[in-house]
């Protein structure tokens, strides 16, 4: 994995999460969420799993928006 742009401690201390330093220690899961930091100007996207929100709502507030 890459070089890690959040602070390992700042994270724990502010969300009580751990940064894994690979795949390799990561449990068991149902499914694993990556985010990372936007560009300036860049549109936001919304990637609906569920399909629990209103496309409509999301594309009249500029997001950008995609539902599996």
């Amino acid at each position: 994995m890459g070089k890690y742009v959040a602070d390992a401690e700042e994270v724990h201390h502010e969300y009580g999460l751990e940064i894994l330093p690979s795949l390799e220690k990561l449990p068991a899961v149902d499914a694993v969420v990556v985010a990372g930091f936007c560009r300036k100007g860049a549109t936001p996207i919304v990637v609906d799993i569920k399909g629990m929100f209103d496309p409509e709502t999301a594309t009249k507030q500029g997001v950008r928006y995609w539902r599996l």
